[in-house]
Protein backbone atom coordinates (compact mmCIF):
# COMPACT_ATOMS: atom_id res chain seq x y z
CA UNK A 1 0.00 0.00 0.00
CA UNK A 2 2.74 2.62 0.68
CA UNK A 3 4.02 1.26 -2.77
CA UNK A 4 1.34 2.55 -4.23
CA UNK A 5 0.69 5.61 -1.50
CA UNK A 6 3.75 6.97 -3.37
CA UNK A 7 2.71 6.29 -6.77
CA UNK A 8 -0.29 8.13 -6.57
CA UNK A 9 1.81 10.93 -5.26
CA UNK A 10 3.52 11.42 -8.78
CA UNK A 11 0.93 10.05 -10.75
CA UNK A 12 -3.01 9.85 -11.84
CA UNK A 13 -4.26 6.96 -10.36
CA UNK A 14 -8.12 7.42 -11.91
CA UNK A 15 -10.49 7.65 -9.18
CA UNK A 16 -8.23 6.14 -6.50
CA UNK A 17 -7.66 9.35 -4.14
CA UNK A 18 -4.77 9.39 -1.14
CA UNK A 19 -7.92 9.63 1.46
CA UNK A 20 -8.52 6.06 -0.16
CA UNK A 21 -4.79 4.42 0.08
CA UNK A 22 -4.59 6.76 3.50
CA UNK A 23 -7.87 4.43 4.59
CA UNK A 24 -5.70 1.39 4.07
CA UNK A 25 -2.31 2.25 5.61
CA UNK A 26 -3.55 3.63 8.70
CA UNK A 27 -6.42 1.33 9.08
CA UNK A 28 -6.32 1.09 12.95
CA UNK A 29 -6.68 5.08 12.76
CA UNK A 30 -10.14 4.45 11.31
CA UNK A 31 -13.19 2.77 12.02
CA UNK A 32 -13.72 -0.74 10.94
CA UNK A 33 -15.76 -0.74 8.14
CA UNK A 34 -19.46 -1.17 7.82
CA UNK A 35 -20.41 -4.15 5.47
CA UNK A 36 -24.67 -3.35 4.02
CA UNK A 37 -26.12 -5.69 1.56
CA UNK A 38 -28.54 -4.76 -0.31
CA UNK A 39 -31.33 -7.34 -2.60
CA UNK A 40 -33.82 -7.19 -4.63
CA UNK A 41 -36.06 -10.55 -6.05
CA UNK A 42 -38.40 -10.83 -8.25
CA UNK A 43 -40.58 -14.36 -7.90
CA UNK A 44 -43.33 -15.57 -9.57
CA UNK A 45 -46.54 -15.86 -7.07
CA UNK A 46 -46.73 -19.48 -7.59
CA UNK A 47 -43.45 -19.77 -6.24
CA UNK A 48 -43.46 -16.65 -3.31
CA UNK A 49 -45.25 -18.63 -0.80
CA UNK A 50 -43.26 -21.48 0.23
CA UNK A 51 -40.16 -19.15 -0.56
CA UNK A 52 -40.66 -16.87 2.28
CA UNK A 53 -41.61 -19.84 4.81
CA UNK A 54 -38.11 -20.38 4.99
CA UNK A 55 -36.91 -16.98 4.88
CA UNK A 56 -35.46 -15.52 8.38
CA UNK A 57 -38.06 -13.62 10.35
CA UNK A 58 -36.07 -11.04 11.43
CA UNK A 59 -33.41 -8.96 9.29
CA UNK A 60 -30.01 -8.97 10.72
CA UNK A 61 -28.49 -5.17 10.84
CA UNK A 62 -27.47 -4.06 7.39
CA UNK A 63 -28.81 -6.79 5.89
CA UNK A 64 -32.22 -5.06 3.45
CA UNK A 65 -34.27 -6.88 0.92
CA UNK A 66 -37.29 -6.23 -1.37
CA UNK A 67 -39.30 -8.74 -3.08
CA UNK A 68 -41.75 -8.37 -5.57
CA UNK A 69 -44.42 -10.82 -6.44
CA UNK A 70 -45.67 -10.95 -9.61
CA UNK A 71 -48.49 -13.35 -10.64
CA UNK A 72 -47.29 -15.44 -13.92
CA UNK A 73 -44.19 -14.00 -13.99
CA UNK A 74 -42.94 -16.12 -16.83
CA UNK A 75 -46.10 -15.10 -19.01
CA UNK A 76 -45.25 -11.15 -18.09
CA UNK A 77 -41.88 -11.71 -18.86
CA UNK A 78 -42.40 -13.00 -22.29
CA UNK A 79 -45.24 -10.43 -22.91
CA UNK A 80 -42.88 -7.41 -22.06
CA UNK A 81 -39.72 -9.04 -23.71
CA UNK A 82 -42.15 -9.58 -27.15
CA UNK A 83 -43.77 -5.69 -26.74
CA UNK A 84 -40.23 -4.28 -26.51
CA UNK A 85 -38.82 -6.59 -29.46
CA UNK A 86 -41.91 -5.11 -31.80
CA UNK A 87 -41.39 -1.59 -30.71
CA UNK A 88 -37.71 -1.90 -31.46
CA UNK A 89 -38.37 -3.14 -35.10
CA UNK A 90 -41.49 -1.44 -35.46
CA UNK A 91 -39.49 1.96 -34.84
CA UNK A 92 -36.81 0.49 -36.78
CA UNK A 93 -38.73 -0.10 -39.78
CA UNK A 94 -40.43 3.41 -39.55
CA UNK A 95 -36.56 5.13 -39.89
CA UNK A 96 -35.15 3.22 -43.07
CA UNK A 97 -37.71 5.44 -45.23
CA UNK A 98 -36.43 8.68 -43.32
CA UNK A 99 -32.83 8.39 -44.71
Amino acid sequence: MIWLRERALGEDLGTVTLAHLDRFVNAVDHPPAAKHFSAVAVLCSSLAEAELESAPTETPNGYRVIILVVPELRNVYTDVFEAVHNSVASRAGNNEGAS
